[in-house]
Parts: structure tokens; sequence; C-alpha cells
């Protein structure tokens, strides 16, 4: 993850690393809600992750983690947006997952 976006996104507050479910380790902030203490005890559960996302700097949508890897090489862009800045064809989910393998997964004897 690039240094400008972890700056912009922890808006002064501490990050740690967090992985959600099966998903790749990434950045979070930790934003602390004010909660009331309960016999001198603060509740566990007023503290919130919340993850920092790379967006991409033309069309403003979340990047994979892919995408995040080599966003110094496409410029701060997403794979769909570099490809229409140097007119290549973008043909990420051009074919259906279901007609992969010459329709294995369509249920057809292909």
């Amino acid at each position: 993850m690039h240094q400008t976006v972890l700056a912009l996104g922890s808006q002064g507050e501490k990050l740690r690393p967090i992985t959600m479910g099966f998903g790749p380790t990434t950045i979070a902030r930790v934003h602390k809600w004010n909660t009331v203490e309960i016999n001198g005890k603060s509740s566990p559960y007023h503290v919130e992750f919340v993850p920092i996302h790379m967006r991409c700097t033309g069309c403003r949508d979340s990047m994979s983690a892919r995408e995040v890897d080599v966003a110094d090489v496409l410029d701060g862009l997403c794979l769909e947006c570099f490809c229409e800045q140097t007119d290549q064809e973008y043909t990420w989910h051009s074919v259906p997952w279901w007609a992969i393998n010459g329709g294995k997964y369509a249920g057809g004897n292909k």
C-alpha cells in the first residue's frame, strides 16, 4: 500500500493490520467510539477497525489487491482505466464463468 494512501486514510488515528475472513491482510485505522466507562473499565466493543482502500485516480473505484501491487506502474489507475488510456482491449469479464472449459459448468456435454 502506498504511503500517500495510508496518510490520507489514517485521518490521524492509529493503523493496524487486519485480516477479514479469508481475504488478504490489509491495513485498517483504529477508530475509538465515545462510550461510557462502567466500573472504571471501558467496553471492548468501543473500538472499530476501518479498512483503508486504495482508489483509482481515474474512476475513483476501489482497487483490488493485485491492482494495488502494480499501482505505481499503472500510475494509480485500475486495469480498466489503464486499458482505456492506452487503447487496449479490457477483457477481464468478457467471458462468463460458466462458459469456461467448453460449457462444463453450464451442465452441457460440449
